[in-house]
């Protein structure tokens, strides 16, 4: 039998060599113009973006790969919401009134005040029924008593109002104060019972979680968080060919390193 007939005879490399090959290019295509992530039939991961810019601040610690994916979520979907806005457990380093638009009245509020508006997401001096959204981005973890919290907010949330929510899932202890859950998907549709879940996504997959892990964040300001020693600077370039992988798994994945979600309040 000449070579070119073996090739051919050969169980990876005969005609299922076509479908794999259609297979790896509809991953590379899915990887890299991915539309926004919609739930159908499990929880569809949102791919990490790319671009030189957000590896750079990987290495250097300036970003986690868990708040770039949230980041580009909160840009994307914050037009879904309208009128007033109220953000819970706001922190002005972040500032995510910027992705608010002009149509949108954004208030930034926080228990501890620190020049921002006073607010007890579990006992709001708001009327019922007297707002139109709410956003609340990787605060849920600091609550001791979320649920209290979930429904002071839909006793607050006009009908058909929205609540924007980012939850940890797989993310490192990070107290700010303290840091008390991770929530799994059946924790929040079970915190969430009394809304429509409007929009649900993952953050990131697997891949992604290993980059986060081995970025070994610094949770205190850049250029304080850069470590120039071999070891850090080793662990993170590994770190980035798991980032870069992370954009060839795209579908349902399990290791989500944050839920995001929009839950609608009935009408």
């Amino acid at each position: 039998m000449s070579l070119k007939k073996q090739f051919n005879a050969h169980p990876i490399w005969s005609s299922d060599m076509h479908k794999n090959f259609a297979l790896l290019k509809k991953a590379f295509v899915l990887a890299f113009h991915t539309p926004l992530a919609k739930v159908h039939k499990g929880i569809i991961s949102r791919p990490v973006p790319l671009g030189i810019g957000v590896l750079i601040k990987y290495i250097v610690g300036m970003e986690t790969p868990a708040r770039i994916l949230q980041n580009k979520a909160i840009k994307e979907l914050m037009p879904m919401l309208k009128g007033e806005i109220v953000e819970l457990g706001a922190d002005k380093a972040e500032d995510y009134g910027r992705f608010a638009t002009s149509s949108q009245k954004y208030t930034m509020t926080n228990i501890s005040g620190e020049g921002l508006e006073y607010l007890d997401m579990m006992n709001m001096h708001y009327e019922a029924n007297s707002i139109d959204a709410f956003t609340c981005f990787v605060v849920f973890e600091h609550i001791s008593a979320p649920k209290k919290a979930i429904d002071e907010i839909y006793r607050v949330l006009r009908p058909g109002g929205k609540l924007f929510l980012t939850v940890p899932f797989i993310f490192p202890f990070h107290g700010a104060p303290d840091d008390f859950y991770r929530f799994s998907p059946s924790a929040i549709k079970e915190m969430l019972a009394k809304f429509n879940l409007f929009h649900f996504e993952a953050l990131g997959n697997h891949y992604s979680a290993m980059a986060l892990f081995l970025q070994s964040p610094r949770w205190h300001p850049w250029p304080l968080s850069v470590s120039w020693w071999p070891w850090d600077i080793l662990l993170r370039i590994i770190g980035l060919i798991f980032y870069i992988l992370s954009r060839l798994k795209v579908g349902v994945d399990d290791y989500a390193m944050l839920y995001c979600l929009i839950a609608e309040k009935e009408q």
